[in-house]
Order: structure tokens, then C-alpha cells, then sequence
């Protein structure tokens, strides 16, 4: 009613406001009310909001404030309400911190001018001010010239004596002001220079926790006035702490000052902090002086060795690749010989890195042979995820694709495309190998980190060794292996690989668990790669066909892929074999919804055509196939939320078959106008 009566609205809100206070079930109403709406309100509130001053209603006046959220900038009234609490200094009680550093919050970012005159004023008051964040960051910001009586170390009383238990431990904890880590450029270099006697003193005092040495660390090497000298001096410091965080920081000094004291550390009980700390130097730096550096590092520290080869194989060029390959020849560390495999993925044209690589995959160290498996998959899953964004974002409407898109993406989508970019032929005729030689190993979790990141390419995959593997694989008593398995099957397959896939279908049905879990990934990926698999889904059918008890199974995966003259053949062959039990008959009834796209499914996309399938079967002699019919009738209106004249009538005619399978369900189908 504000805008439509506004006056009205804001007598009544004020009188609301007085017996019961402010408050919204929709917490901030910033958006529901407009600046115009608020200079209505504001005149009439403005005598509550004085005498919850009075009475000293600060929990009420916070809500406010987070009430009308932006809407303070046309909120006057409250505004002056609150520089007359702060410039009164009135006593305030529990949760007046909280109140006070809101308001000044409040007041510098709506009433910059008021601010710059109501915070000095403050502060000459009473210098504990200085604890409220809104004040110091204001004094950091816009009067760098206030700052420096507070930048010596020492206590500030509280502010108000009459506070309760409360108030006074949450106060204690900030008595000190908390300085930024930042933006030091706009204080005098006088200023810096005390700063950093204060800081230097506060990392030095015995009684300092971590937190407040760590931080006066990182505001000292944040100054940029003060020499390098005290930040080199605590690189040296006999606390672990105050050494690892300076060496930090080191490396951040802009002339490069740190540089020569962290070359220095790197042969010395500081160099695993050192050699994290000159990462960035090291990569920026020409590789030949690299090179230099990372030769004359002992591997004395597996952590060290670990990251010198991390480096190592980062570097561009042949002298570090053969750095590399001299390391191979050594007796490295299991870590250690983890990150070279790691490192040699960097390499995947070159032979002897593969070579290596296959060596290390046939390896009986088992960590060794993960590591060959699972090297290369965190940039590629980075990039995976914008490959199927901008797939989701194109082509499809997320909703309706929310059960499709946690199909193996992974396989189907983005691997295929990044390894065939980043790779040569060779190369992933070498990567299929490896792959194939990984999951012949007996130990499961191996496999099961190979087909975390196994893309088959066919046209790589020479003999079809690969997919060969796959399918022995996929026969697997463990359900997430198999699925696995069959994602990275199904995701990439083509026409050709039907023959062997068939067969080993026909060789798995006995595996009843694994039968199950392998066809909803197939209806899964068949969205995405439907010409590929519709043939291979025909061998499958063809090879399950020899088991009866696979019908179900059969007209599940025919309905779901196969031409709609295609399932009405086989339906009519299941029938008159005597095939088409009740339980079959029930399946093919109750996969029409899905087929049709319907409870979040992906339907097919000859789903129109369904009427196709529907008159085959309705002029079948079979009462059990015409049941379908009148299935695939039901489904074709409930997927357009009408009946239209024709399925009207086509539906009388089910009502009259003669066979009470289809007539029982045809007259108890009622569609919405004969319901009225």
C-alpha cells in the first residue's frame, strides 16, 4: 500500500513500529520498497527511532539498519538518529559494539561528508574509537594524517564503563585495533617506519599467539618504506613459525631482495619452505638459470626432491627433459618416482617417455602404477566442466537434462575432444596401450583409477585392444567398475565395434548384477551418440535374444533406440513365441512415458512418431500387443496434456475390443471433458 497511499502507509507503519517494533518474515525488504517509498516512511518514524534512543533499544535499531539495507541512503530520519547516539557518546549496553560499528559503517558509506567530520570528532573524544573497524579503515582510506598517534602498541580501556559481563569479553578481544595487510602506499614513510618498530616488537614479544605473529609478518612485508632488512632478519629467526612465514613473504618483496636469501635456504634445514617460495621465480625465470638452480638442490628431503621434479617437468625445452629422463635412471624415493611419472605426461610425444611410462604401468608397486593412471586429469576436468556448460547452455534445457548430464560426461563429451586436441595420432595410439596394459592388472583399484580417466578413441585403438579390455572389465562383480566400464564404452563406441560388443553381451547376460547396471548407461549416452549405438543396441538385443528371461530387458532397450517399425517386428516375433509374459507386457506399458521424454527422461527424438508404433500394433490379432497400443496411446496424450478429437475416437475403439485386457484399462481411461 505504500505506493498507492503513501501517507497512510507510513502512519500506520510508525504506529506498528512504536507498540511492536520492526520486523520482516522476509528479512531485508531493500528490493520490495523503493528510495521515493523510504523518504515517506522516514518523517513519520523519526519519533520511534528518537525514543528507542532514549530508552536505549540498540538491538532494535541494528534490525532496522539490516531491514532497509540499501534503502538507508533515503533513510534520513535513522541517519540522524544514529550521529546523535555516536556524537552523544551516551552509555550504551549489551550489543552496543555491534550497533556502533554498524552505524559508523552506516554513515561512511551514505554520509561520506558527515563521516569525515563525525569521526575525528570522535576520536578527540575518546581515542578507544580507534577499536571499531569502520573507524580505522576510514582513517587508513581517506586521513592518513590521524593515524599516527595510534600506531604505537598499547591497550585501549573500554569505551563505556557501565557494560555488561557480555559485552566486556567480547571488547577485551579488540582492544587493539586490527590493522589492514594492505594499501600501506597512501601512510607518510614516517609512518611506516613507527609501524614497523610496533610490528617488529609485537613478533618478537614471547607472549604473542601465532595468528597476531603471522599477521604482523605479513603487514611488515607489506610496507613499502620499510627496508628489507627486518623481513630478511626474521628469514633467519629461530622460531619455525616466524622463519616459514617470512620466507613466505619473501618472495613478494618488489626489487627481488628475498631472491637471494631463499637460493640461499635452499641447503639448509629452510629449504622445504624455501622451494615452495621460489616456485613462481623459478617458472618466471630464463629456464637455463633454472635448470642451474634445480641441479645444484641435495634431494636430501623427499618433499624437496618431490617439487624439483614437479618443476622440472614444467620447464620448457629439451635440457629439462633430459634432466628428466637422468632421473628415471636413478634409485628414487616411491614419491618421487610418482611425480616424475607426472612429469613425463608433459611429454606425451616423445618415445622414451612412453616407454617409461609403459615400464612403470607393468610396475609391482602399486602406488607407481596408479600414478600412471591418474596423472593428466586435473586440467582436463577443469576444462571438462566449460565443455559441457556451454553443451548444457546450447543445445539443451538444463532441467529435462539434469538425470542425462551425471551420465559419465567425463567419456561422452569432453575427453574425446581434449585428447584429440592435444595429442598426435601416436601419441593416442600410445595412450589406448597404456590404458589397455593398466587394466589387465589383477588389483581392482587400479582399474578403478584407469576408467576414472580412460577416454577410448576408436580410431586410435588399434585391434580394438582397448575396447577389448573394456569389455572384459565390464564383466565385473563390483557395480562401479562395471558401470565405469560401460560409460567409457558407450560414450565413445561407433558402428563398427558392434560385432565385439554383441559378443560380449552374449558372454555377460549370465552376470545378472552387471547386466543391470551396464543398460541405463547405455539409454543414458543414446541422447548424445544415437547413430553410433543404435546399431551396436541391435546386437545386443540379437545376442540377449537366446535368453528368455532377458525379454523384459530386450523391449526395455528396443523401445528406447530401435525404429518404431523395428519394435513392432519384434514385438509380434516376441508374442508369438510366447515370450511377451505379463511382466514383459507390463514394461513395454510403462516405458512409453520415458520414451516420450516425460518424469525428467530424455526422450527419443522420432518421439512424435509413436502414432507410428500405435496402429501397427492396434491392428495386430494378439490382445496383449493392442494392449501396448492403447499404452502408447495414453502416453501420446499425457505427453501433450490434451486428447484431441482423433485420440478420442481412437480410444472409443479401445473401449470396444472385444479382449478385457485392453477394454478394462481403455474404459477406465477418462479423458478431462468427460470427467465434467
Amino acid at each position: 500500500l505504500i505506493t498507492c497511499a503513501p501517507e497512510w502507509s507510513a502512519a500506520q507503519i510508525a504506529t506498528v513500529a512504536q507498540a511492536r517494533g520492526l520486523t520482516s518474515r522476509h528479512g531485508c525488504i531493500e528490493d520490495q520498497i523503493s528510495d521515493a517509498d523510504m523518504r515517506q516512511i522516514g518523517p513519520a518514524l523519526h519519533p520511534v527511532l528518537t525514543s528507542w534512543v532514549a530508552h536505549e533499544n540498540w538491538d532494535t535499531l541494528s534490525y532496522v539498519i539490516m531491514l532497509f539495507g540499501k534503502r538507508m541512503r533515503a533513510f534520513d530520519a535513522l541517519l540522524d538518529v544514529l550521529e546523535l547516539a555516536l556524537s552523544q557518546n551516551r552509555p550504551l549496553s549489551h550489543n552496543s559494539f555491534q550497533l556502533g560499528e554498524t552505524a559508523l559503517s552506516t554513515i561512511s558509506k551514505y554520509r561520506p561528508a558527515r563521516a569525515a567530520q563525525l569521526i575525528p570528532q570522535l576520536l578527540e573524544s575518546r581515542s578507544d574509537w580507534i577499536t571499531y573497524p569502520a573507524v580505522l579503515t576510514y582513517l587508513h582510506r581517506y586521513r592518513q594524517d590521524l593515524l599516527t598517534p595510534f600506531l604505537a602498541r598499547k591497550k585501549y580501556s573500554d569505551l563505556f564503563s557501565n557494560i555488561d559481563i557480555r559485552e566486556e569479553r567480547y571488547r577485551r578481544r579488540r582492544r587493539k585495533p586490527q590493522p589492514p595487510t594492505r594499501g600501506f602506499a597512501r601512510w607518510t614513510a614516517r609512518q611506516q617506519t613507527r609501524f614497523a618498530r610496533t610490528l617488529l616488537r609485537v613478533i618478537n614479544d614471547p607472549s604473542s599467539n601465532q595468528q597476531t605473529s603471522m599477521r604482523a609478518i605479513a603487514q611488515l612485508a607489506a610496507l613499502p618504506a620499510v627496508p628489507a632488512r627486518h623481513l630478511i632478519a626474521l628469514a633467519n629467526d629461530q622460531r619455525p613459525l616466524v622463519r616459514d612465514t617470512a620466507l613466505i613473504f619473501l618472495r613478494r618483496l618488489d626489487a627481488g631482495q628475498g631472491i637471494p636469501v631463499l637460493q640461499a635456504a635452499l641447503h639448509d634445514q629452510r629449504a622445504v619452505r624455501a622451494i615452495y617460495a621460489l616456485r613462481p621465480f623459478l617458472l618466471a625465470a630464463p629456464p637455463h638459470e633454472t635448470l642451474t638452480l634445480l641441479r645444484a638442490i641435495p634431494f636430501t628431503k623427499v618433499t624437496i626432491a618431490k617439487e624439483v621434479v614437479r618443476l622440472l617437468g614444467e620447464l620448457p625445452g629439451e635440457e629439462a627433459y633430459q634432466e628428466l629422463l637422468q632421473l628415471d635412471r636413478q634409485d628414487l624415493h616411491r614419491d618421487v618416482r610418482v611425480a616424475l611419472m607426472r612429469a613425463l605426461w608433459r611429454h606425451l610425444e616423445r618415445d622414451e617417455a612412453w616407454a617409461i611410462l609403459e615400464r612403470e604401468a607393468r610396475s609391482a608397486d602399486t602406488p607407481i602404477a596408479l600414478s600412471t593412471a591418474r596423472i593428466g586429469s586435473g586440467h582436463m576436468l577443469a576444462q571438462a566442466y566449460h565443455v559441457r556448460k556451454r553443451f548444457r547452455r546450447s543445445q539443451y534445457h538444463r532441467h529435462s537434462l539434469y538425470g542425462f548430464f551425471r551420465f559419465a560426461e567425463w567419456n561422452t563429451i569432453t575427453l574425446t575432444h581434449i585428447a584429440g586436441e592435444h595429442l598426435s595420432l601416436k601419441a593416442q595410439q600410445r595412450l589406448m596401450r597404456l590404458f589397455a596394459l593398466l587394466l589387465a592388472r589383477p588389483e581392482v583399484d587400479v582399474r578403478a583409477a584407469v576408467l576414472k580417466g580412460c577416454t577410448r578413441l576408436p580410431e586410435a585403438d588399434q585391434g580394438q585392444a582397448l575396447l577389448s579390455r573394456l569389455l572384459a572389465v565390464m564383466d565385473a562383480e563390483h557395480r562401479d567398475i562395471c558401470i565405469a566400464a560401460a560409460s567409457a564404452i558407450f560414450g565413445t563406441c561407433v558402428a563398427s565395434d558392434a560385432p565385439m560388443i554383441g559378443a560380449a553381451i552374449g558372454r555377460l547376460a549370465p552376470n545378472r548384477r552387471a547386466l543391470l547396471a551396464i543398460l541405463p548407461v547405455l539409454q543414458t549416452a543414446l541422447p548424445i551418440n544415437r547413430r553410433q549405438l543404435v546399431p551396436i543396441v541391435r546386437t545386443m538385443i540379437e545376442a540377449l535374444a537366446a535368453d528368455p528371461l532377458t525379454t523384459g530387458l530386450r523391449i526395455e532397450l528396443a523401445f528406447v533406440s530401435l525404429p518404431w517399425d523395428e519394435i513392432a517386428q519384434m514385438l509380434a516375433e516376441t508374442a508369438a513365441t510366447g515370450a511377451l509374459h505379463a511382466d514383459a507386457l507390463h514394461q513395454a506399458c510403462s516405458i512409453l512415458g520415458r520414451v516420450l521424454g516425460g518424469y525428467g527422461a530424455v526422450g527419443r527424438p522420432d518421439s512424435k512418431e509413436l502414432v507410428r508404433l500405435e496402429k501397427i500394433l492396434a491392428a495386430s490379432q494378439d490382445e496383449r500387443l493392442r494392449r501396448i497400443a492403447l499404452a502408447a496411446l495414453i502416453a501420446q496424450a499425457e505427453a501433450s496434456n490434451s486428447w484431441n478429437a482423433e485420440q478420442r475416437a481412437r480410444l472409443q475403439t479401445y473401449r470396444a475390443d472385444p479382449s478385457v485386457l485392453v477394454a478394462a484399462e481403455a474404459q477406465f481411461t477418462i479423458p478431462p471433458h468427460e470427467e465434467e
